[in-house]
């Protein structure tokens, strides 16, 4: 069982980083084996909506024009059991380099020129699971319903067919020129992890995932 974890700040070491890092460590705990990639680090260009790898058949992710790194970053999540997405607000919305990646995820769609909507390429069976993770400079409860960094992470997942089971909002954030987490909200953020990890074995959804893909 693998768990992937996608740094979308600039950030590192604060309060994103540390949340990703602690829902990691959770499904370490739960068995996992986990790996985290920083955004920042990688070599992700613009997708220029040229739509050629949405023409690929097959289920396969199709083949993007562009050579850099999202490539292997589309192979490792689509690999993966366990999402944790985390990105702080930016100007209302999710990072660029976060939307950027979003965009860059339309290998895993076919649309045919002349068909009316993309199609996924593939149902998984069972689901992998996500938890996505924002932080913003207002109280949570405000961040969530009034920026869309959320929704782009959500979308994400959606793309590699993952169903979100727990969202993590952190406000009040810009308080600090490091950011961070206290040692309590660690904690927590830890739990999810290895709880949502240990459940994952134990969730009868899961089994319904099967009859779900066989009917699409």
């Amino acid at each position: 069982m693998k768990s992937l974890g996608i740094v979308g700040s600039y950030r590192k070491g604060g309060t994103i980083d540390s949340a990703v890092s602690a829902v990691l460590e959770g499904t370490n705990d739960s068995g996992y084996k986990s790996e985290k990639v920083y955004l920042s680090d990688l070599d992700i260009r613009f997708c220029t909506n040229c739509r050629t790898c949405t023409q690929d058949t097959g289920e396969a992710p199709g083949t993007c024009v562009i050579d850099d790194d999202m490539a292997e970053l589309i192979a490792k999540c689509d690999a993966a059991d366990f999402l944790v997405l985390g990105s702080p607000v930016n100007l209302s919305s999710a990072t660029a380099i976060t939307k950027t990646f979003a965009e860059r995820c339309a290998p895993m769609v076919y649309w045919p020129w002349g068909a009316m909507a993309p199609k996924k390429r593939r149902r998984k069976a069972p689901r992998p699971a996500a938890v996505i993770i924002t932080s913003s400079g207002v109280p949570a409860f405000i961040g969530t319903r009034i920026f869309t960094a959320n929704k782009t992470l959500r979308d994400i997942a959606d793309m590699f067919d993952a169903r979100v089971v727990k969202e993590l909002s952190y406000g009040m954030a810009a308080r600090s020129q490091h950011g961070g987490l206290s040692d309590k909200q660690l904690k927590a953020a830890h739990a999810v992890g290895d709880r949502q990890g240990w459940w994952r074995g134990l969730d009868l959804r899961s089994y319904l995932d099967v009859p779900r893909a066989m009917l699409r």
